[in-house]
């Protein structure tokens, strides 16, 4: 789930939403990201 103020923007499974975000929001968060590791 990502929230921005306080808001749901994006709710489903995270290896979706990293692989392909649908929010603009989400989006911008995922590309300020450098590397993720698990």
């Amino acid at each position: 789930m990502v929230m921005y103020g306080g808001n749901v923007v994006e709710r489903g499974a995270t290896a979706r939403m990293l692989e392909d975000p649908q929010g603009d929001y989400t989006n911008s968060l995922i590309s300020g990201v450098s590397h993720l590791s698990h």
